[in-house]
């Protein structure tokens, strides 16, 4: 059988390995319901269904919701961006109706997430500055309940061939998810330097301890979610990204390649002016790569010889796609894999409104096109 490690090095250039991404979990119920299985029932039936290569190994059940555990637990097969932020935190449900659940987490961080159509909104955060930050602390990273049963479902699925994933919070993104309000993030960062260093550091020594222990297990990546910026460009200047950011992406990127596996930065936008230094952090994946935001795969894999590239098939397609687009589409991102190698694909252009038979043909047509 392939290696999917091979794939991402560039060793093995025959096969795209892909995996499918829902819209949200209100599709992916619609299409592929949970009905009565386990989370490890479930991921082996949609790794199946779809022909998908990875599956994240995160432990969904300290969630006191109910709700939250399914949809956290379906979210664990689409790679990236778990209904609760990423990472492994405890939540308590605050309120809980048919329509939407209000819920803490650990952090001290409120959001309240909405049911159908699914959202969420950023309710509260722990942080009002200098002022309760010498008090601030977060739980002990290496908590036995948070990893209750994953070693087993990492051997479980490695056994079978998959790309076996953790996800972590983002060094940036999980500040904004946890810790403050976005916008005071960014306004920080220029007018409070040396309390943002301050915070980062607390988050991030946090994020390496989760991120070992989940590799003294034996995952095959870590996935971080950062998103860094917008189809017009990056959310910060590459300067404050090189001073506040990349010794975090370096060491967590040091530490996934002390235990042979891969590092995996999830993040959105035109982040061209930053691709030299996340190259030389040591970033092994970056994700996604979206030609609406001015990301250009072809032209990725020509300068970027280290990094391989988890491809957006809506971005090179757009919304309003058909059938021959996408073959067109898979056909020219197999004959790069060819060429180059060190691709993955993400098929992302399933909504709730998608039918069956479409999404039938659509993942008959991914096997056809990316596994051969």
């Amino acid at each position: 059988m392939f290696k999917i490690d091979e794939i991402i090095k560039g060793k093995e250039r025959g096969i795209l390995p892909y995996q499918v991404i829902f819209f949200d979990i209100n599709a992916q119920e619609v299409l592929l319901p949970s009905d009565l299985m386990n989370a490890d029932e479930y991921a082996l039936y949609y790794l199946r269904k779809t022909g998908s290569f990875a599956i994240d190994v995160k432990n969904t059940k300290i969630h006191e919701s109910k709700w939250l555990q399914k949809a956290d637990s379906q979210q664990n097969t689409q790679l990236e961006h778990s209904c609760v932020g990423g990472g492994t935190f405890r939540t308590r449900a605050l309120d809980e109706t048919f329509d939407s659940v209000f819920l803490e987490f650990e952090t001290g961080a409120r959001w309240k997430v909405y049911k159908r159509p699914f959202w969420r909104e950023f309710v509260s955060f722990p942080l009002k500055g200098r002022d309760n930050l010498d008090g601030f602390s977060l739980s002990n990273a290496v908590d036995a309940d948070k990893f209750k049963g994953v070693e087993d479902r990492i051997c479980f699925f490695k056994s079978l061939g998959y790309l076996v994933s953790a996800e972590i919070s983002g060094f940036f993104s999980g500040v904004w998810y946890h810790l403050m309000p976005f916008e005071e993030l960014l306004s920080r960062m220029v007018l409070d330097k040396g309390f943002i260093k301050k915070v980062i550091k607390i988050w991030a020594e946090f994020n390496l301890v989760m991120a070992e222990h989940y590799l003294e297990l034996g995952v095959d990546q870590i996935v971080l979610c950062d998103d860094l910026g917008t189809g017009k460009g990056l959310f910060i200047s590459p300067k404050l990204y090189e001073e506040l950011l990349f010794p975090w992406h370096q060491k967590l990127a040091c530490l996934c390649h002390k235990y042979k596996a891969f590092c995996h930065l999830h993040s959105h936008g035109n982040i061209n002016d930053i691709l030299p230094l996340i190259a030389a952090a040591g970033i092994d994946i970056l994700n996604p790569v979206d030609l609406r935001e001015g990301m250009d795969v072809e032209e990725l894999l020509r300068e970027c010889e280290k990094m391989s590239f988890y491809v957006s098939l809506q971005g090179l397609i757009g919304d309003d796609w058909s059938f021959s687009s996408v073959e067109k589409i898979l056909k020219k991102m197999r004959s790069l894999q060819n060429e180059y190698g060190r691709m993955l694909l993400r098929i992302d252009l399933i909504s709730e409104d998608t039918d069956k038979q479409s999404f039938t043909d659509l993942m008959e047509l991914a096997r056809k096109y990316c596994w051969g």
